[in-house]
């Protein structure tokens, strides 16, 4: 991404595939958890107590590796960060900072290594975001933390000052990390320093 392109100036079209491509993805997962319930019911049903309880058991080591794979996923995610030139702050689902890699050092002022996690108390009123007036921006309303809280996608300029007290103009997209069935996972945000008028 050029210093002059933002995903403001994308086209409309593309932001509309994006979106359409999205809503398939959340109507696929709602089938397929209607989809299991029915399975569970006639499951019930039809079975045997024993055939029964032989598929819950199934259905349950189904589950923990399920959960083994959301590790996986969020360390590929991180791998996936260290590897990437955009800056990239990544938190879990708990909001704790995780991981940002080393091009959002530069902008944040201190390298992860120094920080180490942070909750999201911390991180949200740590950096001090204001806006161009030099008003002090709500920490509900930092793009990073409304996709944490609110579970959805926000974009947004604003004053960032870092840990070495710079304050730097900057772009941030965030969104919701969703694993399978929705269940959130995390948050990520992608943010560059805003081009000079």
């Amino acid at each position: 991404m050029t210093s002059g392109t933002t995903p403001a100036s994308a086209p409309k079209a593309k932001r509309l595939a994006f979106l359409r491509r999205a809503t398939v993805v959340a109507v696929a997962m709602a089938i397929m958890n209607v989809a299991a319930y029915g399975f569970t019911l006639i499951g019930t049903h039809r079975l045997a107590p024993e055939q029964f309880g032989a598929l819950t058991a199934l259905l349950g080591l189904l589950l923990i590796g399920n959960v083994a794979s959301l590790g996986l996923q969020a360390a590929g995610a991180r791998q996936l960060a260290t590897h990437l030139a955009m800056p990239i702050f990544l938190v879990d689902a708990d909001g704790t900072l995780v991981f940002f890699n080393e091009p959002a050092e530069r902008i944040l002022g201190r390298r992860f290594d120094e920080t180490g996690e942070m909750s999201a108390a911390d991180w949200s009123s740590g950096f001090r975001p204001t806006d161009d007036s030099g008003q002090r921006i709500p920490a509900d309303k930092v793009p990073l933390m409304t996709a944490h809280v609110e579970r959805r996608p926000e974009h947004m300029r604003f004053w960032l000052r870092g840990f070495d007290n710079v304050s730097r103009q900057i772009e941030a997209t965030a969104m919701p990390l969703m694993g399978p069935a929705g269940r959130y996972v995390g948050a990520v945000a992608i943010f560059w320093e805003a081009a000079k008028p």
